[in-house]
């Protein structure tokens, strides 16, 4: 970044130069300055200060009652003058009429006097514009503006042999022009511009705005300085709005005013369409009596035109957006209506566990008590038990590979099977052949269940158990002795034939825990899965637990530690 705020030598740079060989702002102008700028100072006394300086009396009264204030009523004394304009605003008006003075007549000899003021009349009206529009102070950014140049005026008012460039001065864009005048003259308009303000007793803001507004940053602090920005975004309008213009210029305006103040596309447009009205306005209540000031004005009607058209084309995408929103919406509800279908017949797959549904299921709650948590709406695991003709009781839990729509749908086939074939077939291993069979014939490629099944005699107090693919279940006594149900085989569905040999295990007194692959891969609270161990553990602290409370404390412990919702997680404990 280049630091603006570095005076300027006297040396070699610019052999010779002296403040006092520049035009000045009078020193009565100053004192007008400065008093604006001292909370102590009335009305009355800036009033009496501009009073004594007639042509400048005139002058703010004739900028006051001009067009480009536009008051209702004439404003006839200096000290209505004041109250209108406001200190503030009179301190800025003054020093513009100031500057007037000090570079007219010959201080431009040789150089096009008329399009330099034009010139900084445009920026200053943008600046104003952009000011108003930004919250940022509008008369100080519009003296901002106007003074922009002011360093080059009196570079050429040093060097009147270089008054032959003034013409490629004025048409180069702003960084292209820094490098012409450090060849030029090896100093630049910001930097000597910044350095006259200093030393006129200017206030601070405005010498730095000039010194920064190509940079626009405190090189101190690097925060942005609002009206640097303003003053820097105004310099390319500018630019965009001369005669010589190109569309880049307009677009490379358009874009930072749209970054430093969200300055919309159109509203620059029609700025940039208005300002050679309003820039006359402005002359002319200083004081000056410019040519009419030419824009591309086919350029702003092509650019005018890509903007209407990008506009409609935008507001047809978004008409296009809203529909696709709206279908998108209403496909939603539609989705998860369906969805909690899905999901209530799922649930009536599982056992009924309130009294008065399948009564001799609720006759059960003293040996089996099971819950399923899904990890999405739907659930790939199920568990079931029910009673069978000679009074035994069959029960499983399984678990479908993979998870969603596809996974719900193959767990309602294997629990349709489960239950029907279970209720004719009453030896565990035969019935999961069976199944094996049906899905083995039916099922997607790459999809399986994994099933740990068994049927249980109350008369004896033991079960037969089989095992497809399934986690082993885990036999637990009242004294908190563990023993593992290893018998296993094939996932069903995977091979056409496959054979399931039950084992024989002993429940009376001892309760049989059964439990999908989810609670075994559940974090632990150690970022560790709770695996076989931590179970084991879960189960011994919880054995004097009723049997019908079991399963959900089990799942409420592991949701202590951590929000189970990465598979789902089903559990059946059986009470021998």
């Amino acid at each position: 970044m280049r630091s603006n705020a570095t005076p300027i030598p006297t040396g070699d740079r610019l052999a010779g130069l002296r403040p006092e060989d520049l035009p000045a702002p009078s020193g009565v102008a100053l004192r007008i300055v400065n008093a604006c700028s001292d909370p102590r100072a009335d009305a009355e006394r800036v009033a009496g200060l501009v009073a004594a300086t007639p042509s400048l009396a005139a002058a703010i009264l004739r900028v006051v009652n001009s067009a480009y204030f536009g008051l209702a009523r004439e404003v006839t004394s200096l000290k209505q003058a004041v109250a209108v304009l406001g200190q503030r605003s009179l301190r800025q008006y003054v020093l513009c009429l100031a500057v007037r003075d000090a570079f007219s007549g010959d201080a431009l000899s040789g150089c096009d006097e008329a399009g330099f003021w034009q010139g900084s009349f445009a920026r200053a009206v943008i600046a104003r514009e952009l000011a108003e529009h930004a919250g940022v102070d509008p008369d100080e950014s519009f003296t901002a503006g106007l003074l922009l140049d002011i360093g080059l005026a009196a570079l050429l008012f040093t060097r009147p042999e270089k008054a032959g460039c003034w013409d490629a001065l004025a048409v180069a864009r702003p960084d292209a022009r820094l490098e012409l005048e450090t060849e030029l003259f090896g100093l630049t308009h910001d930097a000597v511009g910044s350095w006259l303000a200093e030393r006129w007793g200017l206030p601070v803001t405005l010498s730095q705005a000039i010194a920064r507004h190509h940079d626009s940053f405190d090189p101190g602090t690097g925060a942005r300085d609002p009206v640097a920005w303003v003053a820097r975004v105004s310099e390319h309008a500018a630019v965009a709005c001369s005669a010589s213009a190109t569309r880049a210029d307009l677009e490379r305006a358009a874009e930072l005013a749209s970054s430093a103040f969200a300055v919309p596309a159109d509203l620059m447009l029609s700025w940039l369409e208005g300002l050679p009205r309003e820039v006359a306005r402005a002359a002319s209540a200083f004081g000056f009596d410019l040519r009419p000031m030419r824009h591309p004005e086919a350029l702003l009607k092509e650019v005018n035109l890509a903007l209407a058209r990008d506009q409609r084309e935008a507001q047809e995408l978004n008409w296009a957006l809203r529909r696709a929103l709206d279908e998108r919406d209403a496909f939603g509800a539609r989705l998860r209506g369906e969805l909690e279908t899905a999901r209530r017949v799922q649930r009536s797959l599982l056992p009924a566990v309130e009294p008065g549904n399948a009564g001799s299921e609720a006759e059960m709650q003293g040996t089996f008590s099971g819950l399923c948590a899904p990890a999405r709406e739907l659930s790939g695991d199920f568990f079931d038990y029910f009673p069978l003709p000679n009074g035994q009781r069959a029960f499983c839990v399984a678990d479908v590979a993979g998870k969603g729509m596809d996974a719900a749908l193959l767990m309602a086939r294997t629990s349709g099977l489960f239950r029907c074939l279970g209720k004719i077939v009453v030896d565990p291993g035969r019935l999961l052949d069976l199944v094996n069979r049906e899905l083995a014939s039916a099922t997607v490629r790459g999809m399986f269940v994994t099933m740990i099944a068994g049927v249980y005699d109350p008369e004896t107090g033991s079960a037969r158990i089989v095992n497809a693919g399934h986690p082993p279940g885990i036999l637990l006594d009242a004294g908190g002795r563990v023993e593992r149900v290893e018998t296993g085989g094939p996932p069903l569905g995977v091979l056409d034939e496959c054979r399931y040999e039950p084992c024989s295990v002993a429940l009376r007194g001892r309760r049989l825990l059964l439990f999908s692959d989810g609670l075994l891969e559940a974090p632990d609270g150690r970022g560790m899965a709770l695996g076989y161990q931590g179970i084991v553990g879960l189960a011994r602290d919880f054995r004097n637990v009723s049997l019908g409370r079991l399963p959900a404390r089990l799942l409420g412990r592991v949701r202590q530690s951590h929000d189970v919702g990465h598979d789902d997680v089903t559990l059946l404990a059986v009470q021998g």
